[in-house]
């Protein structure tokens, strides 16, 4: 048996062959795959790294990819949520 690896939206093929008949099966499955969320965090794109001194506000962008979906983000400085 084959087995190939699929991301979500995408078909799941196998297939089975024996040497003892010439019966060739296939099987297609559309599986659901939870994959671990890939998240970026940057500066604003307005904000310049190398101009921010202690006491200035500064904001940050985040990025996720997430399969499920995500429906909401905590923004946390070390264990603390921020509101």
């Amino acid at each position: 048996m084959y087995c190939f690896p699929v991301r979500e939206n995408t078909n799941l093929f196998s297939f089975v062959s024996t040497s003892c008949t010439y019966v060739l099966l296939f099987l297609t499955l559309s599986p659901f795959v939870t994959d671990a969320p890939v998240v970026g965090l940057s500066l604003g794109r307005s904000m310049k790294a190398d101009r921010i001194k202690e006491g200035d506000d500064a904001y940050f962008e985040c990025s996720i990819e997430a399969n499920p979906s995500f429906h909401r983000v905590d923004w946390r400085h070390n264990v603390s949520l921020l509101q």
